[in-house]
């Protein structure tokens, strides 16, 4: 996905204060998935200052989200004229004519935007993916290197270098870049994959499917997520769709980007209680417990039937050393649902610490991603 570009270039003169207003509210509106009327606001700055790179680029920013690629190339072409070393734009286009497969165009656009900015890390991984997909081998490693040269913890050409020594059989250099890789960046499925896949080559069985395992939780998730940001794009004002991607980023393990998915559900419908439900399980598991509480107490007001947010409010306590109000709490979750193993399991965790030795503390259950 391409990043939205704040105002910074001034073109040939620059954007009126009336065009600046207009690309603002575009922003804004890009921001909370209104897609549609974003666009509107992008092409009223255009009209009133023509020479506007930044506003083409983030019109073309939202007919990628959207999958108009053809629009979306015609306005990067307009962006870069404007602005010859727009380095983001010379990268957006590289993207789009490599996913259609013009192999040749994607790597004069990347080279284009190398030439603008020396020290831009994604130019040269995508400009090694080239390669890599030209049967290049040895520009791909020149490039990849060139990337970790810049940052040395970027999880997709620690990959893409570790799947270039793979096709060469060259297994344990492949298996130290991949294994660089899944460090870097331990949410990366394609690098579980080939790790996977490098470790059964050598004969590390166990560790390939452990690998292989990890890949396939992962890649479901994605494609879960992938579904999901695409109905968005029909439904930007669907706050719980907003909140099921949440949901599958805590699955995953992204807490940042549940957080921002939870934060953008309750923009749209601040009475939304599983909402402030799951941003209070982040904060638990961040042990910010004040943050967490308030979470859990704003979903209760909410709902007051809410086992969940009784069941999470519980975890706050006990976690301080409150029992007594934990007790309370885990009591009202197990009274409005009497199934709730997590609070059951809880309240016996608190009599086991009233009863333990100093120095012992008993593991509470973990919050569920709902």
């Amino acid at each position: 996905m391409l990043l939205l570009s704040v105002a910074l270039g001034c073109g040939r003169g620059g954007p009126s204060p009336e065009s600046r207003g207009h690309f603002e509210r575009g922003l804004a509106l890009a921001g909370e998935g209104e897609y549609g009327r974003a666009i509107e606001e992008y092409k009223k700055a255009i009209s009133l200052s023509p020479n506007f790179p930044e506003a083409y680029y983030n019109l073309a920013a939202l007919y990628v989200r959207m999958e108009r690629y053809g629009e979306a190339v015609e306005q990067l072409l307009k962006a870069v004229q404007l602005k010859p070393d727009y380095t983001l734009a010379y990268n957006a286009l590289g993207l789009i004519y490599f996913r259609h497969g013009h192999l040749a165009k994607a790597g004069e656009a990347y080279r284009n935007a190398i030439w603008a900015d020396s020290t831009y890390v994604e130019a040269y991984y995508n400009l090694a993916e080239v390669y890599a997909r030209q049967d290049e081998p040895s520009k791909a490693e020149e490039a990849y290197r060139k990337a970790l040269a810049l940052d040395p913890d970027f999880a997709k050409a620690h990959d893409g270098l570790g799947a270039l020594y793979l096709r060469e059989r060259r297994y344990e250099e492949a298996i130290r870049e991949l294994e660089e890789a899944v460090r870097a960046d331990p949410f990366y499925a394609k690098a579980h994959f080939n790790l996977g896949n490098a470790y059964l080559r050598v004969g590390r069985r166990v560790e390939g499917r452990r690998e292989l395992k990890r890949f396939s939780q992962l890649d479901r998730y994605d494609k879960q997520i992938q579904r999901v940001r695409h109905n968005l794009l029909a439904r930007p004002r669907d706050f719980e769709l907003y909140h099921t991607l949440g949901v599958l980023y805590g699955r995953k393990g992204q807490f940042d980007r549940a957080e921002a998915a939870y934060r953008r559900a309750l923009r749209i419908n601040p009475k939304f209680a599983p909402a402030y439900n799951n941003l209070g399980n982040i904060y638990l598991k961040r042990r910010l417990y004040t943050e967490a509480e308030a979470m859990f107490s704003r979903a209760i007001s909410l709902d007051s039937t809410y086992a969940l947010a009784y069941c999470g409010l519980g975890s706050v306590y006990l976690l301080r050393g409150e029992f007594l109000k934990a007790q309370n709490a885990y009591r009202r979750a197990l009274y409005f649902d009497p199934t709730n193993s997590d609070a059951r399991y809880n309240l016996e965790v608190i009599e086991r610490l009233r009863n333990a030795k100093p120095g012992r503390s008993p593991t509470m259950a973990g919050p569920p991603w709902r």
